[in-house]
């Protein structure tokens, strides 16, 4: 008799070193009182802000695999310097959420991002 878990999907898989950077970049970038929630693909998440008058700031990160894949091979130098590109990119778009708040502005990390 086979086990019912085997029949189960996957679990998602662990998050890129790249991917738990980014989130907690994130969570300090956007600030107290903000989430930060998984999406619907492993390296996605959405990054919301408190209730202002106008609404509420969102922001959609997607890191994709290259340069999840990148970071993971690059030296500790090279990824303290992506790590400094991961951050001027975050603040930049929680900047522009923040001033257009009711909008979902997506950020799509790539290998240029972080070079």
């Amino acid at each position: 008799m086979q086990r019912p878990d085997k029949k189960l999907a996957p679990s998602m898989p662990d998050e890129s070193p790249l991917m738990y950077a980014a989130k907690r970049i994130a969570r300090e970038v956007a600030g107290d009182g903000s989430t930060v929630s998984q999406g619907n693909r492993p390296e996605m998440f959405w990054v919301e802000g408190p209730r202002q008058l106008q609404g509420i700031p969102r922001m959609l990160v997607f890191i994709e695999t290259q340069a999840a894949e990148d970071f993971q091979n690059a030296t500790p130098s090279q990824q303290a310097v992506m790590i400094e590109r991961l951050r001027v990119s975050l603040v930049r778009t929680w900047s522009d959420a923040s001033e257009h708040t009711g909008s979902e502005l997506p950020l799509h990390i790539d290998p240029e991002t972080l070079q």
